[in-house]
């Protein structure tokens, strides 16, 4: 047996492994691409919760009038922080501290 190798065939040999090459790298930035968008996805998480107290009142003006019953701190990035102003009062007949 013998076996005969025409250039003509190396090339087209060739060029379909360049090709092949590209078809997977093609389809690896793909399936790259389509990972990461599956995988950042936003999630709600509710982030508000009830005030609860005890001989002290909790209110959202500094007269001290509106009752601050809960609290929605709205949305939040990774490591992001939020403030905002309330406003204590003892309602009850002890001397408090506030630590």
């Amino acid at each position: 047996m013998s076996y005969t190798v025409r250039k003509g065939n190396a090339m087209s040999l060739q060029k379909l492994s360049t090709g092949a090459v590209i078809a997977i790298i093609t389809a690896g930035i793909i399936l790259t691409a389509a990972t990461a968008g599956l995988i950042s996805v936003n999630q709600v998480v509710p982030s508000s919760g009830n005030v609860i107290t005890v001989n002290v009142g909790v209110y959202s003006d500094s007269s001290c009038t509106k009752n601050l019953t809960s609290i929605n701190w709205g949305s939040f990035e990774p490591g992001e922080t939020k403030s905002g102003p309330i406003y204590v009062k003892n309602t009850g007949a002890l001397q408090l501290t506030f630590i």
